[in-house]
């Protein structure tokens, strides 16, 4: 009865996301909005601790993760370096180039340091206790 109800409540987050605006539920009020995410991220949170995954899709989903990371410490790193540019355009930033210089320099050091872990941890990322590979 659980798989059911795991599947079952899988399959409406997934109508729900692939409809779209999943949090502006239109006509409603600011409460009712924040009703319908504690709902949608109790959901995701009960699917997380029900629904167990085969080995072999396991080890597929943790090198996405990995590649998730990694491409991901990519973006970073270059808007870090397109917002340190950005930053040295003279008028571009009028009273505010130090928060420009900060934000670029914070976004290209956590770029760096994702693509370092990612460099150091050539394993996919599990979430079983017993396995290493995100630590």
């Amino acid at each position: 009865m659980l798989n059911f109800v795991s599947i079952v409540v899988t399959a409406f987050v997934l109508l729900v996301f692939l409809v779209g605006d999943w949090i502006a539920v239109y006509g409603a009020d600011v409460w009712a909005r924040v009703l319908w995410l504690v709902l949608l991220s109790s959901t995701q949170t009960f699917l997380a601790a029900t629904w167990k995954l085969p080995g072999r899709l396991e080890r597929w989903i943790g090198w996405g993760r990995w590649t998730l990371v990694g491409f991901t410490g990519v973006f970073l790193a270059l808007a870090g370096v397109v917002a340190l540019a950005l930053s040295f355009v003279p008028g571009l930033f009028v009273g505010s180039l130090g928060i420009a210089i900060f934000a670029g320099l914070v976004l290209l050091a956590d770029g760096a340091w994702m693509l370092y872990w990612t460099a150091k941890h050539r394993a996919p990322i599990m979430e079983s206790v017993g396995q290493t590979g995100a630590g």
